[in-house]
């Protein structure tokens, strides 16, 4: 059923341009959003606050979760920008 509800986005996306600007804005959306909200966990994680895996108490998750964090903020500010009509 999600295979088809997929298709059926693909599909209005090529018949209609601006429906496409649409669905791509709200799939940068959605991958910036996850991005940040992930990052911001591995960043917890490393630097001891939230309780867990592996990843608890260790830099290399804290830069890691840092730089996730931050590229999913830059592609949600990609994804707000208006296009030049």
């Amino acid at each position: 059923m999600a295979f088809f509800s997929v298709l059926m986005v693909v599909y209005c996306a090529m018949s209609n341009p601006q429906r496409g600007d649409l669905v791509a804005t709200w799939g940068r959306n959605i991958l910036g959003g996850i991005m940040t909200i992930i990052g911001g966990i591995w960043f917890l994680q490393g630097i001891s606050v939230l309780p867990g895996t592996f990843m608890r108490g260790s830099s290399l998750w804290m830069v890691i979760g840092a730089v996730v964090c931050l590229a999913g903020l830059a592609v949600l500010t990609v994804g707000r920008q208006r296009p030049n009509s």
